[in-house]
């Protein structure tokens, strides 16, 4: 998904990370000369705070405090290199899988989606804030797959709505049948380990499904017959 994006830059740009050097004293003399526009200062003091606190984590990841200032003046190449920068940075993560969260980011495998989401919502401030609303076409792109879920994540609903389902209807036939059904028992019979079942029933609804349905022509159309 991400891979496609990053492609729509014809030159070399977003392979590179954005204004990664900059240190505290170059931010300084910046904020010195800064002219405010039309951002607020409650929201200049607290975002600029944010960048001084977290410089060395952006810089780690390409990021550049810099730029990230630029585009909160509303300059539109900023928006767009950072924009980038994030847009390759979800696509190395989105390779990763489904792991968890403080497994890839603690081991520095990947940006954190706490990061992102402060990123994100700087620069749509920006964009919000400056040139009557307008933003780049990278930073649109961004916010739409950003939101999007990935190919990983639709295929893992279905499999939890089909595993869920199957195991309530696997369930109510047992008891039809005079047993008691349980989730090892569904986990034996589906071919999954019993932890995996627990997780379709998260609300732990489970014997609840299975008096909801019983007595009820149930039918599971993903089970062979």
């Amino acid at each position: 998904m991400f891979r496609e994006l990053s492609g729509m830059a014809n030159d070399s740009k977003a392979e590179k990370p954005v204004a990664s050097t900059i240190s505290i004293g170059s931010l300084t003399r910046y904020l010195q000369t800064r002219k405010f526009g039309e951002v607020s200062d409650d929201n200049f003091t607290h975002l600029t705070s944010w960048i001084f606190a977290n410089e060395k984590t952006l810089i780690k990841w390409g990021i550049g405090p810099m730029a990230l200032l630029l585009a909160m003046d509303g300059d539109q190449q900023a928006i767009s290199d950072v924009s980038l920068r994030l847009i390759q940075l979800l696509e190395e993560r989105e390779k990763l899988g489904d792991g968890p969260e403080t497994h890839i980011v603690g081991r520095g495998k990947a940006i954190g989606l706490d990061l992102v989401n402060t990123v994100v919502a700087t620069l749509l401030k920006s964009a919000l804030s400056h040139n009557g609303g307008q933003f780049p076409r990278d930073f649109a792109a961004l916010l739409y797959f950003y939101v999007s879920p990935s190919k990983q994540q639709i295929e893992k609903e279905i499999a939890s709505r089909i595993g869920r389902e199957s195991a309530i209807y696997l369930a109510v036939k047992l008891k039809e049948a005079g047993l008691t059904p349980s989730i090892r028992k569904i986990a034996k019979h589906l071919g999954v380990a019993p932890s995996t079942v627990s997780r379709w029933f998260p609300d732990g609804d489970f014997e609840k499904e299975i008096e909801n349905g019983f007595g009820r022509n149930v039918a599971n159309p993903y089970l062979k017959k």
